[in-house]
């Protein structure tokens, strides 16, 4: 097994050691998250861009974690479990998990529990309707448990998608071995090289990869998924249509049957004012000038944004 760190620590750890990869660091550095990739999580841990900020939905996740964690101990019918704790992976030190639950017995030939709790705010969350729906974890917290359970070393834990006492799904999340040594692993580790060196490189040249047949399978795979996606989409949409017809002719606000609630939200209507500017030093003399304009004439705020530099991969039909 791993070793369970003390609070000082994990806490420390970057400070001490260097960076280390977490369990949510999985899906960036696989390329599999929607929102980030590998290289903006190489580049965020280097503080070569901002951190993530923290959104509503992680905070109001915190806040949840304290009920989460007494009511999974009372359906669970146990006591004793600890909150928040630290394990590092026995093989690489760098690679730790935070367990929200973790729970050892006495009698070692008891299984220790370990689960991972997600609080979705919506009720229309994908996040929560899949494993509710479909009994599945949605893939990218599927990779944060094999994360988890490499670290404590252990075969099976719980994941855990809760809105409340009536409203939540509990899934077993198996251990997948040969997933973890031939994918996970090489790509922390390569990954874990490129922090230490603090450099990545620029892609240069061309590659003929017209005999790689693991290319060619995964770019059909690819082609297929997206033809599927788009008409399924193209579905959802005249069906969305249909039901907005409907909604508008019964000029009511809110319906609900089939299963569906649907409800008219009228937005506000927003006026914004946007200025490029080509470095962060030009940006920033452009706020502090507009800043005295702030609050005055209907203006409401003025703040700096933009997005970040990325490497990311265009994927296109060739002949």
């Amino acid at each position: 097994m791993g070793r369970i760190l003390t609070r000082e620590e994990a806490l420390g750890w970057t400070r001490e050691h260097g960076q280390r990869i977490n369990a949510g660091d999985a899906a960036e550095i696989l390329w599999e998250s929607p929102y980030s990739s590998a290289y903006q999580c190489w580049a965020r841990k280097l503080g070569f861009i901002p951190k993530k900020e923290q959104t509503k939905e992680m905070l109001a996740g915190n806040m949840t974690e304290p009920a989460i964690f007494a009511w999974y101990e009372s359906i669970k019918k146990v006591s004793g479990g600890r909150s928040q704790t630290w394990c590092a992976y026995s093989e690489a030190e760098f690679i730790q998990a935070k367990a929200d639950y973790w729970l050892t017995f006495s009698d070692k030939s008891i299984v220790p529990l370990l689960a991972e709790f997600k609080s979705p705010q919506r009720d229309d969350s994908k996040d929560h309707l899949l494993p509710k729906e479909q009994r599945v974890v949605p893939y990218h917290y599927w990779l944060q448990c094999q994360h988890t359970l490499a670290c404590f070393d252990i075969q099976w834990m719980e994941f855990v998608s809760w809105r409340g006492p009536d409203d939540y799904v509990i899934l077993p999340v198996q251990f997948d071995q040969d997933f973890w040594s031939l994918t996970m692993l090489p790509a922390y580790m390569e990954f874990y090289e490129r922090l230490e060196s603090k450099k990545w490189g620029k892609p240069t040249g061309n590659e003929d990869m017209t005999g790689n047949e693991e290319w060619a399978m995964e770019c059909r795979r690819y082609y297929e998924a997206k033809a599927y996606a788009q008409q399924y989409s193209e579905q959802a949409d005249r069906a969305h249509a249909a039901i907005c017809r409907m909604a508008d002719a019964t000029g009511k606000k809110a319906m609900i049957g089939g299963g569906v609630k649907a409800l008219w939200v009228e937005w506000k209507p927003t006026f914004e004012v946007t200025i490029k500017a080509e470095t962060a030093e030009a940006r920033d003399k452009i706020v502090e000038a507009c800043k005295p304009l702030e609050g005055k004439g209907g203006v409401k705020d003025i703040k700096p944004g933009g997005r970040q530099g990325n490497l990311s991969l265009r994927i296109s039909r060739s002949e």
